[in-house]
């Protein structure tokens, strides 16, 4: 393969492959966050931030 059409490849991959992370990155950042209730959020408690350690085990 000639040196240019193999520049033109790299650039249009390199091209390609930008844009894609670029509209994956932006599709995490702007999408909307979940309805109320619909989270699944890990909780985690630890005996300083729970009242001592018998209620963090017991949470």
């Amino acid at each position: 393969m000639e040196p240019r059409k193999q520049t033109i490849l790299f650039v249009l991959i390199a091209v390609i492959a930008t844009a894609g992370i670029v509209a994956g990155i932006t599709y995490v950042i702007m999408a909307p966050p979940p309805e109320e209730g619909e989270t699944d959020a890990l909780e985690i408690y630890h005996w300083w931030t729970s009242g001592g350690e018998a209620a963090a085990v017991g949470a």
